[in-house]
């Protein structure tokens, strides 16, 4: 469907509508927009008056008489309420002012710890206004991303955050980090090519830029698509308001404790009024009796003492960066049995790492992690003099820089600088000894960068030196030589098959290999406006490189943290499986490594028979990751706190910044920290980056995935199902209402298959023969 600018009361159009698939002119045309001018001052008020601001939907804010009545839905608080009532008809004055007080303290107490909460989202997000740069009237502008509408103009650079979906009709060597939607740690090459067959993942839509989205390098031009919940987030963030809540396991537990309660005190009413009239006493006695017994029997304190505790929590869990919204939340966090964590920039630093370096006669691994100087070149195999020759086009070939010991530009080519700083090399005064003549920036096509710089060869003749960094099998099959010892030898097919093998190796251990090379030209016959390409030819291969996105020091730490605690931790990316399966293996995350297709394929019941032996699922769009949510999560679930932590770019200073505002004010919990700390455990379970109390009953993941069968049926009944067959006594927080019948072993005083009441046990479950069904009844599935 063709959406032009002049139908102002149309729909604006979105990236599902096949924008990549239409030539740049052809876009611009369904637009009627001449890319040179831009949209007039006054389409473009018109068309923001049409569709609205280029900004997600926010949360209706209840008026405060409404949150307070809200304050009175618990059980207790109407169980209160109505004793208060009746103590006015008793004339019990006393008791009556003290319950009216109680109730009004509990409400006053959750609605100080929501305006609390909401304070600091709205500081949040004033702290997360963007602005675009626009062509409108034929000239440049920089306007509030809010005001963006289809059909704009809108020009992008290094350092700039893409404001809304777009077509790109002009690129130069623009990479983007899609890490938010895909999960990959590495940016995307994107140009203005037109893509043909069946629709692509965005993270395959070379030609679209994506809103929240930040640019690593280079330069590019969009035409605006799709604004606001048109956009790519946008979906996202409507599938995320389209859940619903449900109550918290403590607030349940309350109302069925209040409930437990009443029926008590009517009991004790009837008892008291037959066995009054039985002794022919009067009917105005017996009723005063009897409710000030059943008032007496209502424990007035437990609500502000549950306040009161929930409210030291939340104190605690601000201390560690999570803005607690709804008390009852606090608790729910003490219930998590599994956890479903995004890799990139949560278990890992999504800081790109070079770790090893090969040539054709030596090996060399590197210390230190991220971006840190920190770090040093060890010399693992061979005896070449030094490394310098063998890096250099890494350090040369490159837009990067480093800036008071900071990266600033493509985070590869920042790890590539970092390297030469361990390697001793003077980035600074290298670069400054080569002065640029030319360069011919990265292109998917070719898929290398290379820079031409004056030079002068081993005899003082000056050259022009061409220095080449790449994709493996793009440098390779442009080498005729290799540099060795010093010295050129002949590219033949060994060397070749030694280059192909340590790609190999390297990759199966997660890591992204690249290849520099060299070549001297003769500066008479060199054009730096001429066909560059055509000069990157039977170059001298250097050095292959690995690089990884190192685990986080502390995520392990968190993950053995975890599983200590009976947690299962599983990944659910959106990168590479291979990648993902060696840092689960870095982390100590067990099981098999599956693609996120591939688990989709499964039928219900084989991904329910497999779920547990699952250690990653890879390739998982953001989209997939919340249907996963939804199969797996769907008994129990609570809502889905700050899903935008798992979507948002890792780096950005503050959260929550791009698919779920909504998602956010909504949330029960929402979590600042994009990482996995240890300090993070309270009472045996991690404080994770985003906490969605799906998994049965309490928090589940950064990046959502199935809440697994080990809660999410049978915390309901009380029992549990999976882990080994006993939780140990610090895990033991149950509800005391009796399992049903498939409910497992837990700790303290189990429940077997059976539904009897087993005896007490240890916390390695040792009197498990002591259950009437016997020990193989007894035995968990997990």
């Amino acid at each position: 469907m063709t959406v032009r600018s002049n139908s102002v009361g149309e729909q604006p159009p979105s990236a599902g509508d096949g924008w990549y698939a239409r030539d740049p002119e052809e876009v611009v045309a369904a637009f009627g927009v001449d890319p040179t001018v831009g949209l007039s001052a006054g389409r473009a008020t018109q068309l923001l008056a049409a569709h609205g601001p280029n900004a997600l939907p926010e949360e209706k804010r209840s008026p405060a008489w409404r949150r307070f009545l809200t304050q009175y839905r618990s059980y207790m608080q109407i169980v209160l309420v109505a004793a208060a009532v009746v103590s006015l008809l008793i004339k019990e004055w006393t008791t009556a002012i003290l319950l009216i007080v109680l109730t009004l303290l509990n409400a006053v107490v959750g609605l100080r710890q929501e305006g609390k909460a909401e304070s600091a989202m709205n500081a949040l997000q004033s702290m997360m206004k963007a602005t675009a740069r626009v062509r409108r009237d034929g000239s440049e502008a920089e306007i509030p991303a809010e005001e963006l509408v289809v059909g704009d103009i809108v020009l992008i650079g290094a350092g700039d955050q893409v404001a809304a979906d777009g077509r790109i009709i002009e690129a130069n060597a623009l990479q983007i980090d899609e890490s938010a939607l895909t999960g990959e740690s590495v940016p995307a090459a994107k140009d203005a090519g037109t893509l043909q067959g069946p629709r692509p993942a965005p993270g395959d839509q070379a030609n679209m830029a994506f809103m929240n989205t930040p640019v690593t390098h280079g330069s590019g031009v969009l035409v605006v698509t799709a604004t606001g919940v048109g956009t790519e987030v946008g979906k996202i963030s409507g599938m995320l308001s389209a859940t619903g809540k449900e109550v918290p396991p403590l607030t349940k537990e309350l109302d069925t404790l209040t409930l437990w309660i009443t029926g008590a005190a009517g009991l004790t009413m009837i008892v008291m009024f037959a066995l009054g009239r039985q002794r022919d006493q009067a009917w105005d006695v017996l009723f005063v009796s009897a409710v000030s017994l059943a008032i007496a029997a209502i424990p007035e304190a437990l609500p502000t003492v549950t306040q009161a505790i929930l409210s030291v929590g939340s104190l605690n869990l601000a201390k560690r960066n999570a803005i607690v919204k709804e008390l009852p939340s606090v608790e729910t966090l003490a219930f998590t049995s599994a956890i479903n964590s995004d890799k990139t920039g949560t278990l890992t630093m999504n800081q790109m790492t070079a770790v090893e370096v090969v040539t054709p006669t030596d090996r060399y691994t590197v210390s230190g992690m991220g971006y840190g100087l920190a770090g040093k070149v060890h010399h693992a195999v061979g005896s070449a003099a030094g490394i310098e020759d063998a890096i250099l086009p890494y350090v040369v070939a490159s837009d990067a820089k480093l800036v008071d010991g900071e990266v600033v530009g493509d985070p590869t080519e920042g790890a590539l600088l970092v390297l030469g700083h361990k390697a001793g090399l003077d980035i600074d005064a290298t670069r400054e000894g080569l002065p640029r003549l030319a360069t011919l920036p990265f292109d998917p096509g070719y898929k290398l960068m290379a820079t031409f710089h004056s030079a002068f060869d081993a005899s003082g003749r000056p050259v022009v030196r061409c220095f080449v960094k790449g994709a493996v099998p793009a440098v390779v099959a442009r080498a005729a030589t290799a540099l060795a010892a010093g010295a050129s030898i002949p590219w033949d097919a060994e060397l070749a098959a030694r280059a192909e093998a340590q790609t190999q190796r390297m990759g199966g251990e997660g890591r992204r290999v690249m290849a520099a090379a060299t070549r001297d030209l003769d500066p008479a016959g060199f054009d730096p406006d001429g066909d560059l390409l055509a000069y990157v030819t039977e170059v001298r291969m250097t050095s292959l490189v690995g690089m990884v996105d190192p685990p986080r020091e502390d995520a392990k730490a968190a993950v053995a943290g975890a599983q200590a605690g009976h947690i299962r931790v599983r990944m659910v990316t959106g990168d590479d499986v291979t990648t993902g399966a060696a840092i689960a293996r870095q982390l100590g995350i067990p099981g098999e490594a599956v693609l996120g297709a591939d688990f989709a394929d499964m039928s219900e019941d084989e991904q329910l028979a497999r779920i547990d032996g699952i250690g990653v699922v890879g390739r998982v769009a953001p989209e997939r990751k919340v249907r996963l949510a939804d199969m797996y999560g769907r008994p129990a679930r609570q809502d889905l706190p700050a899903l935008c932590e798992r979507l948002c770019p890792p780096r950005t200073a503050v959260r929550c910044t791009c698919v779920c505002r909504p998602a956010c004010q909504s949330a029960q919990t929402v979590v600042l920290s994009m990482r996995l700390k240890p300090s993070s455990m309270a009472s045996r379970f991690p404080l994770w980056n985003v906490i969605s109390a799906r998994a049965g009953c309490g928090a589940d993941s950064p990046d959502p995935g199935r809440a697994p069968r080990s809660l999410s049926a049978a915390h309901r009944s009380g029992g549990q199902r999976a882990g080994p067959p006993c939780w140990g006594p610090a895990r033991a927080r149950w509800p005391t209402a009796r399992p049903h019948a498939n409910a497992r072993w837990r700790s303290g005083r189990g429940w077997c298959r059976t539904g009897r009441r087993c005896r007490p046990t240890s916390a390695h479950c040792t009197a498990r023969r002591s259950c009437p069904a016997g020990p193989a009844r007894a035995r968990s599935r997990g």
